[in-house]
């Protein structure tokens, strides 16, 4: 039986001991290489965020195509059906973008028993749970996957939902990008798509007494969406400067309950909308 973390809705965030009750068909590391031969835990095998992900036209952490994304993840040698745990640092909340990133790969291919370890590799040790410095083992398999393609949307797809009630746009990224105060080098406009709210990924964590970071309570991140989430939506696009921490919204929002019908990342995010000088970019002001 698979244990509930808190209240979420949702059983996709596990806790240490509760992670370690269930034989997982695999865990995965994806910490950088470096990291993860130091120490790691036990039996986990390496999936640093390089393996799945790929820089495009100068914009980084876009996913790689699929017959190589498919070939990539046959390596981890587990099918839709089995379950699968998630893990990297929390010494800061945007290493769960990275987890998150991997997660929404994953739905993608159809998997369907995805968790993520909660508080990660420094809660693990916290707790003085299993580690090790030996590689991890996961014979590779030949994996059919069926690509959900509905989860992805492009420039086209959000132009034409704009201002469309039943459709809300939200930007994950810090505040001062969605602003237009910080911009980055791979996007010449600063600012954000117009309607889009603001929900920056890092209000949804909160800091350890020893200084990494957890998810922050159901009833914490509930009392957040129910400030910003419409009433007449019915289907929610996330979006950030290139697509992994709009992963990482929809790994909340997934949490949180909202099935990933109602849910879509825009693959490229800001910086592909940003560099089409035809698309309105709206800069020093909300909505």
């Amino acid at each position: 039986m698979l244990l509930l973390l808190s209240s979420y809705p949702a059983n996709i965030l596990l806790d240490p001991e509760s992670a370690q009750k269930i034989r997982f068909r695999v865990i995965v590391d994806v910490r950088e290489p470096e990291e993860y031969e130091k120490e790691h835990i036990l039996g986990a095998v390496n999936l640093p965020v390089n393996a799945f992900l790929e820089a495009k036209d100068g914009i980084p952490f876009q996913m790689k195509p699929l017959e190589e994304l498919i070939e990539v993840i046959s390596s981890l040698g587990v099918r839709q059906d089995e379950p699968i745990l998630i893990y990297s640092s929390s010494k800061l909340p945007i290493f769960y973008a990275n987890v998150a990133r991997l997660f929404f790969v994953l739905e993608y291919l159809g998997y369907n028993k995805v968790f993520v370890l909660n508080g990660g590799f420094e809660e693990w040790v916290k707790r003085k749970l299993p580690t090790s410095n030996k590689r991890g083992l996961s014979p590779r398999i030949r994996l059919k996957a069926y690509p959900d393609t509905s989860l992805i949307v492009d420039k086209a797809f959000v132009l034409k939902i704009l201002g469309n009630p039943e459709y809300q746009v939200f930007d994950v990224r810090p505040s001062e990008y969605y602003f237009g105060v910080l911009a980055q080098p791979f996007y010449p406009r600063p600012g954000h798509i117009p309607t889009a709210f603001s929900l920056p990924y890092e209000f949804f964590f909160k800091r350890t007494q020893d200084g990494h970071f957890v998810f922050k309570t159901a009833e914490e991140i509930d009392t957040i969406l129910k400030a910003v989430v419409s009433p007449t939506a019915k289907t929610f696009v996330l979006y950030c400067n290139t697509g992994r921490e709009a992963s990482l919204g929809y790994f909340i929002f997934r949490l949180m309950g909202y099935p990933k019908e109602k849910l879509k990342v825009f693959e490229g995010s800001f910086a592909v909308w940003s560099r089409d000088t035809t698309l309105p970019v709206v800069r020093f002001r909300w909505y």
